[in-house]
């Protein structure tokens, strides 16, 4: 809106100068301190139309917009007191109510897990870290219950062939319980050589495409398909209330869905 009022501002004099009582005009340090207010408000806008969006994954641009958007709100000098001020409340704002976000769990996976950012997406080194131990440690799990699963554990019997059959069978023993670990840490470290996606790359198609790394395109998948905000869903409830109108009030919900689920593929 006070882009808009900006940009109108000569149309706007004009039509007031034609009024016979118009209302009081704006003072030109008014006008200055709009002016001052767009550039610390616009990269709000556009953080949340991005993370708005619902064709694309969005949990895991959280972290890294934040620190962009405290970079880009500190490094613009307002010239009034005014802009001084509401530079202070915004970087104080999101200081109070989002600092703690890059130390959750789940949004450290998706940024983790997101190719585009890996640990070059967070703020700080050791929240870079933590992300990674965690998607390690969840790694390691999916492993160990696919390979309980699939392979019997091995069992230490020992014959009276040869003297070395007790020490083989321990060794057989050995080798199952360290393969869980040695390959979760030689599949992630095989996921961080990888050379970074473009920034404009859906991340979701990588991991579609990329069959090396089975496991860790699950737990991609898990944590990349959560949205960063509700607006997708209020979008499909703001679709079906104008769908269900008067004319269609006798809709089942069936045909309901179907419509729904058509339009979002459009």
């Amino acid at each position: 809106m006070l882009e808009r009022l900006l940009k109108i501002k000569v149309p706007l004099a004009v039509a007031l100068a034609n009024i016979s009582n118009p209302p009081e005009a704006l003072l030109p340090s008014e006008w200055e301190t709009i002016k001052e207010c767009v550039p610390l408000l616009k990269p709000m806008e556009d953080m949340t139309t991005e993370l708005s969006g619902e064709l694309y994954p969005t949990l895991s641009m959280v972290i890294p917009m934040l620190r962009g958007l405290q970079y880009t709100i500190s490094s613009k000098e307002p010239g009034t007191l005014d802009g001084m001020m509401l530079k202070t409340a915004l970087l104080n704002s999101i200081t109070k109510r989002f600092l703690d976000l890059e130390k959750s769990a789940i949004p450290q996976k998706a940024c983790f897990l997101d190719p585009r950012f890996k640990k070059a997406g967070f703020g700080l080194e050791a929240n870079a870290k933590q992300a990674e131990n965690q998607v390690l440690s969840e790694l390691q799990s999916l492993l160990s219950k696919k390979k309980t699963s699939t392979a019997p554990i091995p069992r230490i019997t020992a014959s009276k062939s040869s003297i070395w059959d007790i020490l083989d069978a321990k060794i057989e023993l050995c080798k199952g319980t360290e393969t869980t670990s040695s390959s979760s840490m030689i599949l992630l470290r095989q996921y961080k050589e990888l050379l970074h996606l473009s920034r404009q790359q859906n991340p979701m198609e990588f991991w579609s495409l990329l069959s090396t790394l089975p496991e860790l395109a699950q737990l991609a998948r898990k944590y990349l398909c959560i949205p960063a905000t509700s607006v997708p869903s209020e979008r499909q409830f703001s679709k079906a209330g104008l769908i269900t109108n008067d004319r269609r009030n006798r809709l089942k919900p069936k045909n309901l869905d179907m419509l729904l689920f058509l339009n979002s593929c459009l």
